[in-house]
């Protein structure tokens, strides 16, 4: 996430991490007043700005891969270390949340996979998550243009980058920057909505009361099946599938990164978390 800094007697606050955690996140301090804040809210929990809170900026939790095809004269911060090979890849603990006028929604990485352009509405407006899986990459728009409430569909990668085709007026649109690249809305922008990628738990712990979405179907969002884990599910008329060595749980104990893959009968992809 990225905040605006604000001014504390005519100079904006500089930041530090204290290495302390509050209800299961990262406390940050400033250096002028020695405040704590949370890294997830950006409200200061302790100190003599206690109460107040850091304005969020729209920003993308991406690969370097789908930056650099998005801002191709984009600028390196170069850091020391080897920096990580791919982006956090634990969709069942990871959810994009996002905060406006007091109401709070979740949205875990697991149930994007599965539809990966989730329409809902928030604080009374008409909101929009995109979920780009291979880049492991969670965006959120206010989906209304020109008083328009838009409907999108048919994500589908195009080039480095990837697209998407609202119902409404079939004009296309950069899925990622939410500019609108062809038809008649041409030129148009989706407006980004501030949010933040987290861990479930700790996001459960900052907002108790916060909805969790849930995904309504196995996407038909999408317009190449190539990129569809789920590619050859079972339709949702048939028999739900049933594997008696599954009842009861497994009782193991091993690395929760590890993620197992194989396909059963209806070539119904299944993963074991391990």
């Amino acid at each position: 996430m990225v905040y605006a800094r604000p001014l504390h007697e005519g100079r904006p606050l500089t930041f530090g991490v204290s290495g302390m955690l509050w209800r299961g996140s990262l406390v940050m301090f400033d250096r002028e007043t020695q405040s704590l804040w949370s890294h997830v809210t950006g409200r200061a929990v302790a100190g003599p700005l206690a109460g107040a809170e850091l304005k969020m900026l729209p920003a993308l939790h991406t690969t370097w891969a789908l930056w650099r095809a998005i801002h191709p004269d984009t600028l390196v911060l170069e850091k020391r270390g080897p920096a990580p090979a791919q982006p956090h890849r634990f969709e069942d603990t990871h959810v994009l949340g996002v905060i406006q006028g007091g109401e709070a929604v979740a949205l875990p990485f697991g149930e994007l996979e599965r539809q990966p352009l989730a329409h809902l509405t928030l604080a009374g407006r008409p909101l929009l998550v995109v979920y780009i899986e291979p880049a492991a990459t969670a965006v959120a728009f206010w989906r209304e243009v020109e008083g328009r409430v838009l409907t999108f569909e048919r994500l589908a990668p195009h080039g480095a980058g990837w697209q998407m085709v609202d119902r409404e007026t079939g004009s296309r649109w950069n899925a990622v920057t939410g500019e609108g690249l062809g038809g008649p809305l041409a030129g148009s922008d989706l407006r980004a909505v501030p949010a933040t990628q987290a861990y479930l738990s700790s996001w459960r712990a900052l907002y108790p009361r916060g909805a969790l979405w849930r995904a309504e179907h196995t996407s038909s969002d999408l317009l190449d099946g190539r990129w569809m884990k789920h590619q050859g599910a079972r339709s949702a008329d048939r028999e739900p599938l049933d594997f008696p060595w599954l009842r009861g749980g497994v009782g193991l104990s091993a690395n929760p990164s590890l993620g197992f893959r194989f396909e059963v009968s209806y070539r119904v992809p299944l993963q074991v978390r391990l």
